[in-house]
């Protein structure tokens, strides 16, 4: 039986969908900067935690599986995007002739 998401998961999803079709539109942006995106927002998160604050192994997956969640779906969204654009720009030209 698939888990039922709460109303708080389904904004993360959203929001990465949102940010890979949005780099997906900006020209000489590729995929890897995305990814690399996501990389850089885990190390800051984790880079900001106090040495004294001892996070929990659960709770640093946990943090870590959101994240990676986040990556695909902006994965997904980036790759869905760009393949739109080409399908529109073949359509362009294919019209002009």
């Amino acid at each position: 039986m698939e888990k039922c998401k709460s109303p708080s998961e389904e904004p993360k999803i959203t929001v990465a969908r949102a940010h890979g079709r949005e780099q997906a539109s900006l020209p000489n942006y590729s995929l890897p900067q995305v990814i690399q995106e996501y990389r850089l927002l885990r190390r800051m998160i984790f880079d900001s935690f106090p040495e004294s604050l001892k996070i929990r192994k659960q709770e640093q997956n946990a943090i870590i599986d959101t994240i990676e969640l986040g990556i695909a779906e902006a994965v997904v969204a980036f790759v869905e995007n760009q393949y739109q654009l080409r399908e529109q720009f073949v359509a362009a030209l294919a019209h002009d002739l």
